[in-house]
Parts: structure tokens; sequence; C-alpha cells
């Protein structure tokens, strides 16, 4: 199989949940355009990947020390419960790809 085309790289700034709308990744486009209905896509350390579909592409207000300015927030369509959490407890500073879906 063969690894899918990047159309955009995306900076994790925080990661949440909104009940009722989803996960939602905080963070940057670093290149590319993301769209609804691309693909998130997220290899770990340990060579797995966490991969899910963007439902929405909003603007959230950051907290704390950059109250006031905004991030882009990637809206994830995950149904699953394990793989929820694995998203919602990412750290700053990883690299997503976005693929076609």
């Amino acid at each position: 199989m063969t690894e899918p085309a990047v159309r955009a790289t995306f900076a994790i700034g925080s990661s949440f949940q909104i009940s009722g709308r989803g996960v939602v990744l905080g963070g940057e486009v670093r290149s590319g355009i993301v769209k609804v209905g691309m693909r998130a896509r997220l290899v770990l350390d340990d060579g797995s990947v966490l991969e899910a579909p963007v439902k929405g592409v909003e603007f959230i207000d950051c907290g704390g020390e950059r109250r006031g300015e905004a991030d882009i927030g990637l809206v994830l369509r995950e149904d699953d419960l394990e793989m929820k959490q694995r998203w919602k407890t990412l750290g700053p500073g990883r690299m997503l790809e976005i693929c076609d879906a």
C-alpha cells in the first residue's frame, strides 16, 4: 500500500474535546490548505498511525499567555473511544500530515 499524498502540514499546539462536536486539535497550518473531508494523519514514535477525517476547520480562542490570540482548530470525526483518548492526549509540538480522503 502506498503512503497517502500529503497536502498540508499542521503544528499541534493543543488538543481537547468539545462534547457533541468531537476532538479538536488547535494549532497552525504550516504548509498547504486544509479542507473538511481531508484526513489528519500522525505517525507516532512507535510506528503506529493515528488517522481521522477532518469534519471542521475553525478559529479557536487561545487561553493562558496567548489570551486574545486565535489558532486554527481541526475538529476530527472519531467515534472510537480509545482513539479519541489518544488524540486528546497529544502534547504540543507534533507535526500532523493532512492528506486527501
